[in-house]
C-alpha cells in the first residue's frame, strides 16, 4: 500500500483505488462494471502513477463528466470521507463506505449510521464481504435500505419555491 501516514498528500487521492486493487480480478469476475470519478483536482496520469498502473484494471473506465452523470450510471458507490455520498443516496446508488487509513471516517451521513446501519463505514478486510452482499446476497436489503435513506434525506429536504429561495437573498 502507498497510503502515507502524512496528512493531506496525493495519496488520499486514491486512496481508495488501492483500497480495492487487490479485488479488482474478483470484481471483473463479477461482471461489474466499474466507473473511476477521479477527485476534480487530480489527473488521470497522477492516479495512475500513484498506482503504479499503466491503465484501469480490465472492466473498469474513466468518468470524465460530472458526478451526477457518473451517479445515474452505476447501482454502487464506493467511497471514501466524502459529502458526495449524499449525492449517491440521492441518486438511488447503494452506498458502500470505507474507513480510511488513518481509522477516521467522514462522510456527510455519518450522523445517520447508527439509524441505518448500511452507512456505518467498513475497514478493508471488510469490502469484499461489503460488496458480495451488494451484488449478491443481499442485493434487496442494501437497495430497499438505500431506498429507505433517500426517503428520510428528501422529506429534510425543503421545496424549492420562492419562499424558501428568499432564505438566501
Amino acid at each position: 500500500s502507498k497510503v502515507s501516514d502524512k496528512p493531506y498528500t496525493s495519496s488520499e487521492k486514491v486512496e481508495l483505488l488501492d483500497k480495492v486493487k487487490s479485488l479488482a480480478p474478483w470484481i471483473s469476475q463479477l461482471g461489474v462494471p466499474v466507473i473511476v470519478k477521479p477527485h476534480p483536482m487530480t489527473t488521470k496520469a497522477s492516479v495512475l502513477k500513484w498506482m503504479d498502473w499503466g491503465a484501469l484494471p480490465d472492466g473498469w473506465r474513466w468518468h470524465d463528466g460530472e458526478i451526477y452523470q457518473a451517479l445515474e450510471a452505476t447501482w454502487c458507490a464506493v467511497s471514501l470521507s466524502t459529502s458526495s455520498i449524499v449525492d449517491a443516496v440521492l441518486a438511488k446508488c447503494v452506498p458502500c463506505l470505507l474507513t480510511c487509513a488513518q481509522n477516521v471516517s467522514f462522510n456527510s451521513l455519518d450522523f445517520l449510521a447508527n439509524q441505518f446501519p448500511i452507512l456505518q463505514s467498513i475497514s478493508d478486510d471488510q469490502i469484499q464481504v461489503r460488496l458480495e452482499e451488494i451484488f449478491i446476497s443481499r442485493r434487496e436489503f442494501f437497495q430497499s435500505e438505500t431506498f429507505k435513506v433517500r426517503e428520510y434525506l428528501t422529506l429534510g429536504l425543503n421545496p424549492i419555491n420562492d419562499r424558501t429561495m428568499a432564505a438566501f437573498e
